[in-house]
């Protein structure tokens, strides 16, 4: 989008600086299957799944998972 249109920026950009939780990044990510990965990068969760819908054509589906000791921020 940024291409597109010059002033495209975000209103609060405080929203890409991470929270550390740990004294050093921490990035994993495993595959379990060929369309599946689980990453866990610094203090986040998240699953990324590819869903064919045909020979030419898939969707990306990228869920972000929450901590049941998570604050309001």
């Amino acid at each position: 989008m940024k291409s597109l249109i010059d002033d495209f920026k975000l209103q609060d950009a405080t929203l890409l600086e991470p929270v550390r939780e740990f004294p050093e990044y921490t990035v994993v990510m495993t595959t379990l299957w060929p369309n599946l990965i689980i990453q866990q990068q610094s203090n986040t969760l998240a699953m990324r799944q590819l869903v064919t819908r045909g020979p030419a054509a898939f969707e990306l589906a990228w869920t972000y998972f929450g901590y049941a000791d998570d604050d309001e921020t």
